[in-house]
C-alpha cells in the first residue's frame, strides 16, 4: 500500500459526501435542516482528514517543504473558514433563505474537490515516490549488513542467538 492510500480513500470518502451535498442543495427551501447536518458532518470529516494528512506528510517534510510552501495559500484551512459560516447561518434555521448558503457551498465544493484532484496528481505522487524511494534504500541497507538486526533491538526481543 503506498504512503497516501488511505488519504486518497479520505478522499474518495469526502467526494462521496459532497455529491449529496450537492444533492441535497437541490432540495429547495425545506432542506436548512438536512443542510445544516450535512455540513457539520462534512466539517467533522475535513477537519478529521486535514489532521490525517498532516500526520501522513510530516515524515516527508523535509523532501517537500518548498512544495508545501507553495501549496500553503491553497490549504483546506480556508475551506474550514467557509464551512464554518455556512454552518454559522445555518444554525439560524428557516430565517435564512437557502439561496444564501447555496452560493457559498457550491463554490466550496468545487474549492475542495479542485484542492483534492491537485493533491492526488501533484502532491501524492512525490510522496509515494519518496516513501518507495526511503523503503528500498532501507531494504538495501538490511540486505547490506546481511540481514542481521541490530543487536540491541535483537535482544530486547530476546532473540540473541549465542
Amino acid at each position: 500500500m503506498g504512503a497516501t492510500e488511505h488519504l486518497r480513500r479520505e478522499h474518495q470518502l469526502l467526494r462521496a459526501h459532497l455529491r449529496l451535498l450537492e444533492v441535497a442543495m437541490q432540495m429547495g427551501p425545506d432542506a436548512s435542516f438536512v443542510l445544516r447536518e450535512m455540513c457539520r458532518s462534512l466539517a467533522r470529516m475535513l477537519e478529521d482528514h486535514i489532521w490525517h494528512e498532516a500526520e501522513a506528510l510530516r515524515p516527508y517534510s523535509g523532501q517537500i517543504q518548498g512544495l508545501m510552501q507553495a501549496r500553503m495559500a491553497r490549504d483546506h484551512a480556508d475551506q474550514q473558514i467557509v464551512l464554518r459560516d455556512v454552518n454559522t447561518l445555518l444554525l439560524r434555521g428557516f430565517n435564512v433563505p437557502t439561496s444564501h448558503v447555496v452560493l457559498p457551498l457550491a463554490h466550496l465544493i468545487d474549492e475542495l474537490l479542485e484542492h483534492m484532484g491537485e493533491e492526488e496528481h501533484e502532491l501524492f505522487p512525490i510522496i509515494d515516490r519518496i516513501a518507495a524511494e526511503q523503503s528500498q534504500e532501507l531494504g538495501l541497507t538490511h540486505d547490506a549488513i546481511g540481514g542481521q538486526e541490530d543487536c540491541k533491538t535483537a535482544e530486547r526481543c530476546g532473540e540473541v542467538s549465542v
